[in-house]
This record gives C-alpha cells, sequence and structure tokens, in this order.
C-alpha cells in the first residue's frame, strides 16, 4: 500500500482509489458536485479554522478547500486505522483519529464545522451532533449533508416492496431486497455500511433538537440535474443543511463576515 500522501493527489485524478474504502466516508467522495463548489464559494477568504468531522483518508474536499488559499484546516478520521508516518498531506494542520460516537473535546473552537454524509453511517447520532456543536464558534457555521431516506428514489423503492438503496440490511453485501436499482447504485455488492435512514424531515429537526438553527438548506444530487432538486429537499437523493449555534444571531449565509473571535 503506498503512501496516503499521494492517494489524495491520484484522487484528483480518478486513479489507484480502491471504491469501498472512499466510500465508506463522504468527504472521500470523488464527484465534487454542484454542492460541492457552493461550499467553497462560502468560505471566507481570511485565514478561518476549518474542522472536517469524518473525512476520511483521500483528503479530497480539503484538496479543494486548499486550493482556496486555506490551511488551516484539521481533519477526523473516525475509522481505526495504522497510516504511519508521513501520512497527511501538509495543508492539513491535525489529523486526529477519534470515536466520533463517543464526546471529544478538541479544545479549539473552530469557524467551519464539516460533517459531510456521516451521520447515517454511525449509531449515537445525538452524540456525533453534539461532538460538533462543541467545537464550533459562536458565530460559527456547521456544513452537514445526508443520503435523504424520502428521496424520490427510495419513495419508487418502497412502492414497488424493494430495499431503499440508501440503507442496507447487512454488512457482507450491499442489495439485498434492493432489485436492480440495487445493483444498479451498486454492481459490485460492495457495502457502504449505511446503519441509519435518515429523512430530510427528521434530519431537520434533530438539528433544531441538538442546538442548530438552520439557515439554508437545498436539496442535491450528483451529476447535471442538481438544478431539478435544489428548492425540494424532501425528495432530493441528497440534502445539505448550513447552521449556525441556536445562539448565533447570524441571519444569513455570509461567512466572509464572521470574525475569527469566538
Amino acid at each position: 500500500m503506498y503512501n496516503v500522501n499521494e492517494r489524495w493527489k491520484d484522487r484528483l485524478h480518478k486513479k489507484n482509489v480502491n471504491r469501498g474504502e472512499w466510500q465508506y466516508q463522504g468527504g472521500n467522495s470523488f464527484r465534487a458536485g454542484v454542492h460541492h463548489k457552493r461550499l467553497i464559494q462560502m468560505l471566507p477568504d481570511y485565514q478561518c479554522k476549518i474542522l472536517d468531522v469524518g473525512s476520511g483518508i483521500t483528503y479530497g474536499l480539503e484538496a479543494m478547500i486548499y486550493k482556496k488559499r486555506i490551511e488551516y484546516h484539521d481533519i477526523i478520521d473516525c475509522v481505526d486505522r495504522s497510516l504511519g508516518s508521513g501520512h497527511k498531506p501538509t495543508f492539513i494542520r491535525n489529523h486526529f483519529q477519534c470515536d466520533i460516537e463517543k464526546e471529544m473535546d478538541l479544545n479549539e473552537k473552530y469557524d467551519v464545522v464539516i460533517c459531510f454524509e456521516v451521520m447515517e453511517h454511525v449509531d449515537h447520532t445525538d452524540v456525533l451532533l453534539q461532538n460538533c456543536l462543541r467545537h464550533l464558534k459562536k458565530k460559527g457555521l456547521f456544513f452537514i449533508s445526508i443520503p435523504n431516506l424520502s428521496s424520490i428514489y427510495a419513495r419508487v423503492e418502497l412502492l414497488l416492496g424493494l430495499q431503499p438503496h440508501v440503507l442496507e440490511v447487512s454488512n457482507e453485501y450491499a442489495n439485498f431486497g434492493g432489485g436492480i436499482f440495487g445493483k444498479l447504485n451498486s454492481p459490485s455488492g460492495n457495502p457502504v455500511h449505511h446503519i441509519r435512514g435518515i429523512t430530510y424531515r427528521a434530519c431537520k429537526e434533530m438539528l433544531m433538537f441538538n442546538g442548530f438553527r438552520i439557515l439554508e438548506k437545498w436539496g442535491t444530487t450528483h451529476g447535471k440535474h442538481e438544478y431539478l432538486v435544489r428548492h425540494l429537499p424532501g425528495i432530493a437523493p441528497e440534502v445539505w443543511f448550513v447552521c449556525t449555534r441556536t445562539d448565533s444571531r447570524i441571519e444569513k449565509v455570509r461567512i466572509s463576515h464572521i470574525k475569527n473571535k469566538t
């Protein structure tokens, strides 16, 4: 196995990265969609502090952020694996390996906390959200995304008596009960370990319950048709939320107005 520091470069060229590995965590996705570009556009020009919770180890999103010359970037990889020395690229300040389903404190607050397509992989979802809230500055922003169990695709699958492809029943094979839709989504049958099925409405209520105030939300999908579901998050394949703390006075998603002070 070659150095991960080289593999994040390969990721940009879609080479030599095992699909099962990058697919396990949302930050490893090859597909830089419109929604990722929107996040990059929202990032400030000053040297803000960013924490990516559940980043994975191919540093795809981090590489995109680095192009904006933001280097103050910490990540948490929630998978226990031996990476060896020199495993991270230079634009990652700290690479923590933590159990995100247990209370943790890095003794630092961040301007931006990111948690992309991680919540569906964990059991203790409230602990995960509280860990994110704990590390968010009072005027900071929290970005989170989930695969939507109430998407139009999942509704059709259920109507046909099939297992929704976003919610697996086995750790060994992904497509039990999924029929043709499951095979189209995962031809190899490799599971991505989605143990939580989360709808748009459930995620919205859960974020508010755990101390977040939602500033913006939108539906998204991969490919060229993101615009079709942008304003229909309830039936979109994926949903993004931009939040702040309940005690914050931020009214609009303007990261450039966030100060570095807590």
